[in-house]
């Protein structure tokens, strides 16, 4: 199942959080872009919070790949696909406006045909798989909610008077249904 099926991206979309992180894990060796789009948030992280980690990106779309790997090396990214079968562990998984359909959701009431809460779940065992114990998982701008996840109690949300919202898609239970809730926790940090 794809996620977002929208690409738009920015340099530096999130300072916020990007400042967040890098004060809660100052040395991590390799941070995956799940999402990453045309590679601006790999460029962003390198660029000016993680200079010495090795940034790796992932993605749905051939032409946001190509484009990734010319500027980042064939290494460094890989189709979504190719992601499930790949063995890297990662000290810091950023997910990024992925979790979601905007704007398909903005008028539903519920999700279940659009982006069902088992099409997140699912994805959430693979990026739990892959980061490392005492790792940082970051989810932003989701349609669902982490702390219903089954996975959500190994990890540690950690709070931030900097962050002052989980994004502004519209949110869903796990039952899918649309829920108003405003919360903040968007960094979580897997238990030992």
């Amino acid at each position: 199942m794809i996620h977002q099926k929208n690409n738009a991206t920015l340099y530096n979309r999130y300072p916020n959080i990007f400042k967040e992180v890098s004060s809660n894990f100052t040395n991590p060796k390799s941070i995956l872009s799940f999402g990453c789009s045309t590679g601006e948030e790999m460029r962003t992280l390198k660029d000016i919070y993680f200079k010495d980690s090795d940034i790796y990106g992932v993605d749905v779309s051939e032409d946001c790949i190509n484009l990734c790997r010319n500027e980042f090396g064939a290494d460094k990214v890989m189709y979504y696909d190719d992601f499930f079968n790949e063995n890297k562990k990662y000290d810091i998984i950023f997910a990024m406006s992925v979790f979601c359909k905007w704007e398909d959701t903005e008028f539903t009431d519920d999700s279940s045909l659009i982006y069902p809460f088992e099409s997140f779940e699912n994805a959430l065992n693979v990026l739990d798989s892959k980061l490392n114990e005492g790792g940082l998982l970051v989810i932003y701008n989701s349609n669902y909610l982490f702390f219903e996840s089954s996975i959500y109690k190994k990890y540690l949300p950690l709070p931030s008077g900097e962050i002052n919202d989980s994004g502004f898609v519209h949110k869903f239970n796990s039952s899918n249904k649309k829920v108003k809730l405003n919360y903040s926790d968007v960094i979580f940090k897997k238990k030992f």
